[in-house]
């Protein structure tokens, strides 16, 4: 019943399901085991590497797999034979359609997008993902032991084809954000016939370790930005904010759902697909963790007009899900106010780091946070497909241009 070293997964009573051992052909000293049912994963006894473990957390994952979000979670373990050392990788599986996850006035190139978009609309791939589509950055993998960059990616390559191999309906593998661009992980595997999806960079805000309070931050910027703080605080008035029990979270799902669609609704790709009973179990896996729910409600007289939902792991603080009236946010400079808010409370929590996530890349920048590329890597199982990708992601999506911005005194942009 031992999977890795210092992990027990109960067997599954499914053929086929959890368990199941995948050959690694190209890394003979190395065992790849599936974990994807609910039951097995919450009581698979994996105690956590990494600090910020909240991703890779099997209780997580399970509950995860439980959720209606558009895509399944399980996990994979890695066990290398001659020692101590394995690898606990998180895999999702969605089906890619741009007619379905792609708005039509998503950024690509619109020279010929409109041709590539018709090529593509008939079509839909199942892909499966190493990494987690819920969050942003590299906290879908947890290694025990000294695994090198050089044997990690060689790892993640040799899983790859496993799964392409093993599971005839994959048409592709997205490896997401294990690896910062020009990584040595990154490089290896772009050789190895993976292509680098062009994706935002990762908005990533370091807590000055002798900031207490808002109050020091503000001293550490300059006047321009000073004014420009002082300014959004000023356009708050006529609105209250205060943080929401796992209960109220739960008894106001609904709406919330409904503020969260109206501001996702003009994403340029969504693989995700939520529904109201998520924002109730992060609510409430929150609360059992921290005491609190993560989540903050904005109203106007006792109108619920906007929510922010944020996720302590470790020395990270994850600004996760938001939503808004629209009709709100440019007159009370609202979501200016909720990255100021959500720094604050990164300062107040005695957080390292503050990750805002993939979007509005410039205004996050003008409050302090820096991009960071963590590069989503794509191999399609058909040659052909995979000689295409560079072909028709452009149809479907450009990076923006965009300003970078900085408030610090010695950085200041």
């Amino acid at each position: 019943m031992t999977c890795i070293a210092g992990t027990l997964c109960p067997p599954s009573s499914r053929n086929g399901g959890s368990g199941q051992q995948l050959p690694l052909l190209t890394m003979p000293g190395w065992s790849l085991r599936r974990v994807d049912t609910p039951d097995v994963l919450a009581r698979c006894d994996r105690p956590a590497q990494r600090a910020d473990s909240f991703w890779t957390d099997p209780r997580t994952l399970s509950q995860l797999s439980t959720q209606r979000t558009g895509f399944t979670t399980e996990a994979l373990l890695l066990q290398s034979s001659d020692s101590d050392r394995s690898v606990w990788l998180t895999l999702q599986e969605f089906v890619f359609s741009a007619a379905g996850n792609v708005k039509h006035s998503a950024d690509g190139d619109r020279s010929r997008v409109d041709l590539r978009r018709k090529l593509l609309a008939p079509f839909s791939f199942k892909v499966a993902a190493l990494g987690q589509l819920l969050t942003s950055g590299p906290y879908a993998i947890d290694v025990k032991g000294e695994v090198p960059a050089s044997e990690l990616a060689d790892l993640l390559a040799a899983v790859s084809e496993a799964l392409l191999e093993s599971d005839s309906s994959y048409a592709a593998i997205l490896i997401k954000d294990c690896s910062t661009s020009g990584s040595l992980i990154s490089t290896t595997l772009k050789k190895k016939g993976f292509y680098a999806m062009p994706v935002d960079p990762v908005m990533e805000l370091q807590i000055d370790s002798t900031w207490s309070s808002m109050d020091d931050y503000c001293q550490d910027i300059t006047s321009k930005y000073r004014t420009r703080y002082r300014r959004a605080r000023k356009k708050f008035v006529g609105l209250t904010r205060r943080g929401l029990t796992a209960t109220e979270v739960n008894s106001r799902s609904s709406l919330i759902f409904e503020l969260y669609r109206e501001t996702t609704a003009g994403a340029a790709y969504n693989a995700a697909n939520l529904q109201a009973d998520y924002f109730g179990w992060l609510a409430s896996r929150n609360q059992e963790r921290t005491g609190q729910s993560g989540f903050t409600g904005y109203f106007y007289a006792n109108e619920l007009i906007a929510f922010t939902s944020t996720i302590p792991n470790g020395p990270v603080l994850h600004a996760h899900y938001l939503g808004m009236k629209e009709a709100y946010k440019q007159r009370y400079h609202l979501y200016h106010n909720i990255l100021f808010d959500l720094l604050e409370t990164a300062i107040t929590g005695k957080f390292e780091t503050l990750d805002y996530g993939r979007t509005a890349l410039e205004i996050k920048s003008s409050v302090g946070a820096v991009p960071v590329d963590y590069t989503c890597l794509c191999k399609a199982k058909s040659p052909v497909l995979n000689w295409m990708i560079p072909f028709f992601t452009p149809a479907v999506y450009t990076q923006p241009i965009w300003q970078a911005r900085s408030p610090y005194k010695n950085t200041a942009l």
